[in-house]
């Protein structure tokens, strides 16, 4: 994740992309609405090591919709 660059990269079955994010995102942490900055501060506390995402695109391929929920 890159809060300054505005970006996030899930590991698909695909490999790993990077997507952008912006204010039209939803991003939810345990199931509770929150910034980009949360996700990203959970990350670096070391309790995201190991967590389930969930996400949507739209038709364009662009993330609508980020939940990452924690073991």
């Amino acid at each position: 994740m890159d809060v300054i660059k505005s970006t996030v990269t899930i590991n698909t079955d695909k490999g790993p992309r990077v997507f952008d994010i912006d204010a039209n995102t939803g991003a939810f942490l345990d199931g509770k609405v929150c910034s980009i900055a949360d996700i990203d501060a959970a990350s670096e506390l070391g309790t995201n090591t190991k967590c389930e995402v969930i996400y949507y695109l739209d038709d364009q391929g662009n993330l609508i919709y980020l939940d990452i929920s924690r073991p």
